[in-house]
């Protein structure tokens, strides 16, 4: 065993690098596998000085935030989902192996070994809990004079700093704090300063709110020495951290103050995207004044370009293939069974199955650029939707798939409507209103309003027909609502009178009572998708469009017949039920 503790400690010694990365990879080189062992027909070696040597600097050390004050835990290298993990957890390691941890750490002489094995016997409890933390804390000092980067010297002085007050040795976390602070003003006060350096001792400072050094001025000369947005704001979020309540409140107003005055000299994308941060804080700080300055600054993009690239495709189809396309619309025996064939040709986006799939195979075939955040843009220049987690950036991605076969559609669907008066001619308003009268959910007053709709959109009219078209969708899906005995009417609430929600939410009601959700997807991404599509009905009502043609007209009118046909079933009474 002596022989073998002397050839170990000799590897674990020999390590010379000026890097924590560097001394990890060099000893994994010169030390066994810690696993996991994927060869089957070889059996994972047996546990000795060697493999407990290789266990030791496996670990990955991580700041554990869950209990609401950070902590130092050490990480397994490798763990499967089913729990198996290498190295083993440290409160599972076996206790042979910590015996030989304790012998390593009586015999090693590099700071930086002596400091991850007696943190390691600590973390083992293993002997004098004290004794081993102030020693692990002293030999992450004396490491942090080893490494050459000023992150790696601020890691191992936070660790140090952690450990020694975890213990009660406060004069041994001060002079790793003292450390800390005098690398935080190096990173400040160099030429040329070096943020990274600065703020991650800065920011390991403000983590501990007992330590009595000058950090409030170095936070102070931070501000004056860095001047981009996005370094400023980090050090403004630390002053936040520090301060008392009345503090807070006006540094929050400094925060929002500091992304709009950075907004006005930037490009109208970067201005947009530095004006939504300004909003987001200080709707966070509940600051009504700020709020409504970034808001009014926000909506003065409207009418700016913001100078977005425009990516465009086109495609070709014969004649024939177009008439064959519409046929079963544009060549009925009569314009009732051309209108009908129109409510069901579709859904145009597609099945959602569908839809999903090719995604899918979308996101496999370009991994990295679907883990990005995207941000929608609307049609008033004004961010919309954000695509930060995944099932923001999934819903993103299908509306742009379901976008794409709209637009692809979007002649067809337009000459087939056409179509139907071109074969037929344009019926009476008397004729289509009775037409319609005999859907399920349509009302006399309501089928002749949707004639006139049918009519302006026949005799060219497409932005009348659009707007009528918009309203008549909402207004058949709550109708719609309404026969389902679903309750989603808003009661008055202080100033607001009583109301009906939007037509997304009414939408997503019909959706979960049964509606196709193929259907469902369709209407959605036409209508009312902020996370894409062509969202007419919100960006129409709101004013945003001033320049639209048939397809938009024609999709919109096809929306509104297909929920014209469906028979809502509301559930049944309890006096109903058969026993």
């Amino acid at each position: 065993m002596t022989d073998d503790v002397a050839s170990v400690t000799s590897v674990i010694d020999s390590v010379d690098a000026q890097r924590v990365h560097d001394v990890e990879w060099q000893l994994r080189s010169k030390l066994p596998s810690p696993g996991p062992y994927l060869d089957e027909e070889t059996p994972p070696p047996a546990i000795n000085l060697e493999l407990a040597a290789a266990w030791a600097f496996s670990y990955k050390v991580r700041i554990d935030q869950s209990s609401g004050r950070p902590r130092i835990v050490f990480v397994p290298y490798f763990e499967a989902p089913d729990g198996e993990a290498y190295p083993p957890h440290v409160r599972s390691v076996p206790s042979s192996v910590v015996d030989m941890w304790e012998i390593l750490a009586s015999h090693v002489s590099t700071p930086y070994a002596r400091a991850r094995l007696e943190h390691l016997l600590f973390e083992a409890r293993r002997g004098n809990g004290k004794d081993r933390a102030k020693a692990a804390a002293l030999a992450y000092i004396g490491a942090a004079e080893q490494w050459d980067t000023g992150h790696d010297k601020i890691e191992s002085l936070s660790i140090s700093a952690r450990l020694a007050r975890a213990v009660g040795a406060r004069e041994l976390s001060r002079t790793a704090l003292r450390e800390v602070e005098r690398l935080a003003r190096e990173g400040i006060e160099s030429e040329p300063a070096v943020f990274g350096v600065a703020i991650k001792a800065l920011r390991v400072l403000c983590e501990e709110p007992s330590y009595e050094g000058q950090v409030d001025e170095l936070l102070t000369h931070a501000l004056d020495r860095f001047d981009d947005v996005w370094q400023q704001d980090q050090v403004i979020q630390l002053q936040i951290s520090r301060a008392d309540a009345k503090g807070r409140a006006a540094l929050a107003r400094r925060r929002v103050e500091l992304w709009i005055n950075a907004a006005r000299d930037a490009d109208p994308l970067i201005r947009a995207g530095y004006l939504k941060k300004a909003l987001q804080i200080a709707d966070r700080a509940s600051e009504s004044d700020l709020t409504e300055r970034a808001a009014a600054a926000l909506q003065g993009l409207r009418s700016e370009s913001l100078g977005m690239m425009s990516i465009s495709a086109s495609t070709a189809m014969s004649e024939a293939d177009m008439r064959e396309i519409i046929s079963p619309i544009a060549d009925t025996a009569t314009w009732q069974e051309g209108l009908a064939a129109f409510s069901r040709f579709g859904p145009l986006t597609g099945r959602a199955e569908d839809t999903r799939e090719a995604v899918a195979e979308q996101r496999e075939k370009f991994v990295f650029a679907s883990l990005m955040p995207s941000e929608i843009f609307g049609a008033d220049n004004l961010p919309r939707f954000f695509g930060g987690s995944e099932e923001q950036r999934q819903e993103i991605a299908l509306a742009q798939h379901e976008t794409f076969a709209l637009q692809a559609w979007s002649p067809l669907i337009s000459r087939a409507l056409h179509g139907i008066a071109e074969k037929h001619g344009i019926p009476s308003e008397e004729d289509l209103a009775s037409f319609f009268a005999d859907l399920p959910m349509v009302e006399p007053n309501f089928g002749k309003a949707l004639a006139r709709t049918f009519i302006r959109y026949w005799l060219g009219d497409y932005e009348g027909a659009a707007y009528a078209a918009a309203a008549r969708l909402e207004a058949i899906a709550r109708h719609l609502v309404l026969a389902l005995d679903a309750g989603v009417y808003r009661l008055q609430r202080q100033s607001k009178p009583g109301q009906y929600p939007g037509l997304g939410a009414l939408l997503q009601t019909l959706k979960e009572k049964g509606l196709d959700e193929s259907w469902y997807r369709f209407i959605l991404t036409l209508c009312a998708n902020p996370a894409g599509g062509w969202n007419l009905r919100n960006d129409l009502m709101h004013g945003f469009i001033n320049n639209l043609g048939a397809p938009a007209a024609a999709f919109l009118l096809q929306a509104v017949l297909f929920l014209a046909t469906l028979q809502p079933t509301p559930p049944a009474k309890p006096d109903e039920e058969v026993a």
